[in-house]
């Protein structure tokens, strides 16, 4: 339920198409779920572990940032993953909701197994996100004009290459890749992470080779949404830079490694 004045006709009609799929995505999962209830007041994104995803069943919830009131879910709705959020944002209800909880990393690993729920899920998130940047991003409406591209990537397949420009910025939804530089093993992405911004935020980085180390299932974000959703939305930011961060840590590691392994390397204790 968009809980708004002004907000236009076109996105009122994109959260009745995602209610409808969230009810159509719930009954291919709903064996998988755990009943649970949330209690007056009571904050779900500190209720519930992180990683937890919740389905409406009966009752309603209010998303708050400060104490402004963002959108409410009700009965048949989809609410994102506990964990990631910062805390001006709370999900709250007025009274006792009746949920259904999902692990997050379960059902991604259904996804990686089931082709048409990967499909259905996959779209119900696009728009999930796209209406949640709507309404916490000032109500943009040059939104509703973005198109994410979702890919599939066989296992060996590249990703991005250093020798082919990149203008996009890539979101594993379910799947492994491996981070090659100057053919070295540096890294892997896992579900959930992002990457590909750095050509975006620092374009004389080294580039990097990725490839599908098992099969994967990718979201594709076009420059100008990426940069619209650090600019609007700061829970996308923040968990941007601590996945950037992981990965800088990762990378530490590496070097400490590479340099361990290296006979006549004095700076082996050298990070970045």
């Amino acid at each position: 339920m968009i809980n708004s004045q002004g907000v236009s006709e076109q996105l009122e009609l994109m959260y009745e198409k995602f209610k409808q799929m969230s009810r159509e995505v719930f009954a291919l999962v709903s064996h998988m779920g755990t009943p649970a209830a949330l209690l007056r007041d009571a904050n779900l994104l500190t209720e519930f572990a992180p990683g937890t995803l919740c389905f409406v069943q009966e009752g309603y919830l209010k998303l708050l940032r400060g104490k402004r009131e963002i959108r409410m879910y009700s009965g048949g709705d989809f609410v994102p993953p506990t964990g990631g959020w910062t805390d001006e944002y709370r999900i709250i209800s007025d009274f006792k909701s009746d949920l259904i909880t999902f692990s997050h990393t379960a059902l991604l690993d259904y996804a990686g197994k089931d082709v048409a729920f990967r499909e259905q899920w996959a779209e119900l998130c696009a728009m999930e996100r796209r209406l949640h940047l709507c309404l916490c991003g000032e109500f943009a409406p040059e939104v509703l004009d973005f198109e994410m591209v979702v890919k599939n990537f066989a296992k060996g397949e590249v990703i991005i290459s250093p020798d082919e420009p990149n203008d996009s910025v890539y979101e594993m939804i379910s799947g492994k890749a491996e981070v090659f530089i100057n053919e070295t093993l540096v890294g892997t992405i896992g579900n959930n992470e992002m990457f590909g911004e750095t050509e975006l935020l620092a374009p004389e980085a080294a580039r990097a080779k990725i490839i599908a180390s098992k099969n994967c299932f990718i979201r594709i974000l076009e420059p100008r949404m990426f940069m619209h959703l650090i600019e609007t939305n700061s829970q996308f930011a923040v968990t941007l830079l601590r996945n950037l961060a992981r990965r800088i840590d990762a990378l530490n590691h590496t070097v400490i490694e590479l340099g361990a392994k290296t006979p006549d390397s004095n700076d082996s204790d050298t990070t970045l």
